[in-house]
């Protein structure tokens, strides 16, 4: 069993996306920015699921 391993990084002042070798990522076009606390709770949240 396998599980995903998202990566999270700043792109803006008070801007944060994560990404994982999935190709899966957080929201692209956001009309906010993704603050910091969001981007890990998604990150984990992808993390749990199994990868193929």
């Amino acid at each position: 069993m396998s599980h995903h391993h998202p990566q999270i990084r700043k792109v803006g002042k008070g801007t944060w996306v994560w990404e994982c070798s999935c190709g899966g990522a957080s929201r692209r076009a956001v009309s906010e920015p993704l603050a910091w606390p969001a981007a890990v709770v998604e990150a984990l949240l992808h993390s749990q699921l199994i990868a193929p």
